[in-house]
């Protein structure tokens, strides 16, 4: 898992530390839930509730790899459920 977690070569030094990147994972996640929640909730006949959260997902796990992108999917279907 270590050789597929890294960083991307644009983000600041402190930034590039492995633990950032779980922890961006993890605010995203929460930021996505909530953006999914606005858009449910002030508008009822959104189609496809949950697509925020997909797409944090595969953004942290192409900027991050592996190790945080599952942290991504667990927190994100934990707090879709």
């Amino acid at each position: 898992m270590r050789a597929h977690t890294f960083a991307p070569d644009w983000l600041p030094r402190q930034m590039q530390h492995p633990l950032a990147g779980y922890l961006i994972a993890l605010f995203l996640q929460l930021l996505a839930t909530g953006l999914d929640l606005f858009l449910v909730q002030f508008f009822g006949d959104f189609a496809l509730p949950g697509v925020p959260i997909v797409l944090v997902i595969v953004c942290v796990g192409l900027f991050w790899g592996a190790g945080p992108s599952l942290v991504a999917l667990v927190v994100g279907v934990t707090l879709l459920d």
